[in-house]
């Protein structure tokens, strides 16, 4: 009985012998592999004192047996100290694992921890840490990146949404109707000069056709226009016309409409956008001015006078076909006005060319000289030249219209009618004289007569 006794007790200790030398070898195996990885493992008690630890020595404040039975105080900041004590104690009133990330200085150099806190018992934890300062800083410049990307994505968003606004205001103030269409040819934003020149409200027109506005500005046949606008969708490509219609209120009016197709990042058509101006009274005064142009062409055809149009602040000079007529030059040859200065005779110019600088410096309305001009044969014709001087609102003469008219062949005739009297005259005194002679010879003849009788035979 002793003796089976004694032999159950020496195999109870020769098997617990066994396992714990099983043990401690798996022991010194797990040391091992803790040692031999990145993070670094603490157990620690309840107080925050290293019991065990594991890892390579830059993942760990102080060697492992430096370490054990340190309080984490001693080479961790009060901060990060209460961080760590406050996290063993959730884990162990909880019994469940935590994660948490936190902020450590190792020899003067900034690292952050990922830490896995695992409860072993009532009174120890399993302190797993893994370094995670490259990911953090990665994360901390991914979130600078961030925050720089929205500085600049929200001052685009406040560039364009200053550039909306202020697109929307020169929309809504420009004179001339501003609209876009969509690929089909539908409204989808009008300006209000649409109301202004056409007098149909915008609302009544958005998400309408183009071509139904067509048919209503364009009446009776807007086939050809239609044509051009057809083209336009079809071929997806600008185009220009210039439309005679009729407004809302029945009044004629001249437009000139362009339409440009916007294009995307494919080069595929998006939408039309158009303008449509009211050129009606620049085509009326484009009218008058050519009628007035050919009324002072025809004036300057019926007249021998050369008529002249001198603008002075170009100081280039239109001429009449009287300037060929009457002195032999062609007008292309003087359109520079210094062909004119030339022509003076050398004796009238300072008199003509001071009197006309005079009358522009002045407020005068007009201007007249007479003086000898040459002419295109080397003669010299007498000239009465007169002008209207025409002036702005600050009185400076901006342009001089004028006629030179040929007195050559009057002064011809004056001189003759003059040469004419003085004949005329000498006649009269000659018969004056011949009266008075012929009176003294009367008296003489009657005493010739009794002087003769007298005489001896």
């Amino acid at each position: 009985m002793v003796f089976d006794a004694c032999v159950a007790i020496g195999a109870v200790s020769l098997l617990t012998r066994s396992h714990i030398a099983r043990a401690q070898k798996s022991e010194r195996k797990l040391a091992a592999l803790l040692d031999s990885v990145d993070d670094a493992t603490f157990v620690l008690d309840q107080t925050g004192r290293y019991v065990e630890v594991w890892g390579p020595r830059d993942r760990l404040l102080a060697a492992g047996e430096v370490l054990r039975g340190k309080h984490v105080s001693d080479y961790i900041n009060p901060e990060v100290t209460k961080f760590i004590l406050t996290t063993i104690r959730q884990a162990l009133s909880d019994q469940k694992r935590r994660t948490v990330d936190y902020e450590l200085e190792i020899e003067g150099r900034a690292t952050w921890w990922n830490a896995m806190v695992t409860p072993l018992d009532s009174k120890h934890v399993l302190w797993v840490g893994r370094d995670i300062t490259a990911r953090k800083n990665a994360e901390n410049a991914l979130h600078a990146a961030n925050i720089e990307l929205n500085d600049e994505l929200a001052g685009a968003i406040n560039k364009l949404r200053t550039s909306e606004e202020r697109y929307r205001g020169i929309v809504e103030q420009a004179r001339e109707v501003i609209f876009t269409l969509d690929t089909a040819g539908c409204f989808t934003s009008l300006n209000p000069a649409f109301e202004t020149i056409l007098g149909w409200r915008c609302e009544e027109w958005l998400g309408r056709e183009f071509r139904e506005l067509l048919r209503r500005l364009l009446g009776a046949d807007p086939s050809s226009r239609l044509q051009s606008f057809e083209q336009t969708l079809r071929e997806e490509s600008d185009g220009e016309w210039e439309l005679h219609v009729v407004d809302a209120y029945g009044h004629q009016k001249i437009l000139n409409c362009v339409a440009r197709v916007v294009r995307n990042a494919e080069d595929r058509a998006i939408r039309i956008i158009g303008t449509a101006q009211d050129v009606t009274e620049r085509r009326r005064d484009e009218q008058r001015l050519r009628e007035n142009e050919e009324r002072f062409r025809l004036m300057g055809r019926a007249t021998s006078d050369a008529m002249w149009d001198w603008h002075l602040e170009t100081d280039v000079c239109w001429w009449g076909d009287g300037l060929q007529a009457r002195f032999g030059y062609q007008p292309a040859q003087s359109t520079d006005v210094d062909f004119w200065r030339t022509h003076i005779h050398p004796e009238d110019k300072e008199r003509v060319l001071g009197s006309i600088q005079s009358a522009r410096a002045s407020r005068a309305l007009s201007w007249s000289e007479e003086y000898r001009f040459r002419c295109a044969d080397g003669r010299y014709a007498y000239v009465l030249d007169r002008a209207y001087v025409a002036r702005d609102d600050n009185g400076v003469a901006e342009r001089m219209v004028g006629a030179m008219i040929d007195l050559s062949e009057r002064r011809k005739m004056q001189e003759q009618l003059a040469e004419a009297t003085r004949l005329s005259s000498l006649g009269r005194i000659a018969t004056s004289i011949a009266h008075e002679f012929n009176n003294v010879l009367m008296g003489m003849q009657a005493n010739l007569e009794v002087v003769r009788r007298r005489a001896p035979v």
